[in-house]
């Protein structure tokens, strides 16, 4: 994607079909506009290595995160969500960007919502056990950040804004 472009004017991202619904996902590293709902609370969790956080789930990979509850700050979330699935705490919270999802079917286009990415430092690693939510207990995987962006399938220019956050480039 070509970085010198304005961001409302870089491709999407990702554009999937999945169950007749086509989604068109798009990558902002600025405020979250006040009338865009969020949805989900992900977070980059890198170590003093530099190496980040992601969780297996069977086949799927995933970073820690959920739904904010409410009364919670965005950042509450993605400690709250580190606890409940990697048994990680976390600090050093900074927000780097949210993702704008468009969904459209063949019957309606829904409104676009907002899916966050924050990044923060591992303060704490504890042994799994079950999240709470789901009963699963998440494969917790430490990568290089290459590998992560690999085992995800996604994310590369979230991965860099938030080693540019946390300064450990």
């Amino acid at each position: 994607m070509p970085f010198w472009l304005p961001q409302e004017q870089r491709p999407a991202r990702d554009r999937a079909r999945r169950y007749g619904v086509v989604m068109e996902i798009r990558w902002f590293e600025e405020p979250l506009p006040p009338a865009l709902p969020v949805t989900q609370v992900y977070g980059w969790v890198l170590n003093v290595g530099g190496a980040v956080l992601v969780l297996r789930d069977g086949e799927k990979f995933t970073l820690p995160g959920g739904q904010p509850e409410a009364g919670e700050t965005w950042q509450e979330t993605l400690a709250r969500e580190a606890w409940e699935e990697a048994r990680v705490t976390v600090r050093d919270v900074r927000y780097l960007g949210y993702q704008r999802v468009s969904e459209d079917t063949a019957w309606f286009a829904g409104a676009p919502y907002a899916q966050l990415r924050f990044a923060a430092r591992l303060q704490r690693e504890s042994p799994t056990g079950p999240d709470p939510a789901t009963g699963r207990t998440y494969q917790r995987h430490w990568l290089a950040p290459d590998a992560a962006v690999r085992a995800l399938g996604w994310g590369g220019e979230q991965l860099g804004a938030a080693w540019r956050l946390l300064a450990l480039s």
